[in-house]
């Protein structure tokens, strides 16, 4: 769920293949609204770009809005070295109703007009924070993840019995924002790969009533916050005005490995994959052990290597 996704397809509304180059490498810090997927995201970037390798690095469903953090060029490679795994979502949880999708999209008919669950705040409150720290959870049966090398949620729609994993995820916080009957606002602080919708589900079961997750909006993704992305309408219109390279981020920013500075006369050594000696180093930026993975940048503090 929260690896990089590359996308390299071509449609009709994307610029022909001459116009496309792959000599823009960073990242755009995109808000995606509700209906579209994360994949239909990434051909917006790319058609606004004009770029080839565009990816994401971690999936909003089409019900969910908020912070997608977009890598162009080479920055689809170094992903996995950014520090990204921390997420911070703005829920709200429906009780007394469940869902097979464990969202708005498959509530359960017999359920679609059932009163408020009879659940006070406090028991709310003490329920959320049994969430707190290191749980199993269930990945959703409507969910790309693979089993037996087939795609849950298409096992799920071919009404198949499929046993779905369960993970270990990890919580941070789980902070009460308000609840109003049905309708409980949470914000969750987690690690990489939870499933909020299951979260949701699990806190109705614990209160004894059932609840699915009837909105999300990610509003973080390591240091990257909402409030610093661009609509999709605003990017389309800095493809339009010649602006669109103001939106690129510098992608080393998020790496956050030990720092090696090599020399400048070194500098071209290392791109062509040569390792520096101690002579070769001008600075360390922090300590660390043998078999650490580091980043070598040059004096002006340009990536060079990962190694």
């Amino acid at each position: 769920m929260d690896e990089t996704y590359i996308d390299n397809t071509v449609s009709n509304s994307e610029p022909d293949s001459s116009s496309i180059t792959d000599e823009r490498n960073g990242l755009v810090l995109v808000d995606k609204p509700l209906d579209i997927t994360s994949h239909g995201v990434t051909r917006q970037i790319r058609r606004f770009f004009g770029q080839r390798s565009v990816g994401h690095t971690g999936t909003l469903d089409p019900l969910a809005s908020g912070l997608m953090v977009v890598c162009l060029g080479g920055a689809t490679k170094l992903s996995r070295f950014m520090d990204l795994d921390q997420k911070v979502y703005q829920a709200t949880v429906r009780l007394g109703k469940r869902s097979t999708t464990l969202d708005a999209e498959g509530v359960y008919d017999a359920e679609s007009d059932s009163a408020a669950p009879d659940v006070s705040e406090s028991q709310i409150r003490a329920t959320i924070e049994t969430f707190i720290g290191n749980i199993q959870q269930k990945v959703p049966l409507f969910s790309a993840v693979k089993v037996s090398g087939k795609r849950l949620y298409k096992s799920a729609r071919a009404g198949e019995d499929v046993e779905t994993p369960v993970r270990t995820v990890r919580i941070d916080e789980i902070r009460f924002v308000e609840y109003e009957a049905p309708e409980l606002k949470i914000v969750v602080s987690c690690g990489g790969g939870t499933y909020i919708r299951s979260l949701a589900a699990d806190i109705g079961d614990s209160l004894g009533c059932g609840a699915y997750l009837s909105e999300l909006r990610r509003m973080a993704v390591g240091d990257f916050t909402v409030e610093k992305a661009h609509t999709l309408e605003a990017l389309e219109q800095r493809a339009s005005d010649g602006s669109i390279d103001e939106a690129l981020l510098d992608a080393t920013a998020s790496i956050k490995l030990p720092r090696i500075t090599v020399s400048s006369d070194f500098e071209a050594r290392v791109r062509h994959g040569v390792r520096p000696r101690p002579e070769n180093i001008s600075k360390i930026s922090s300590e660390f052990a043998a078999g650490d993975q580091v980043s070598l940048v040059n004096e002006r503090a340009e990536l060079l290597a990962i190694g």
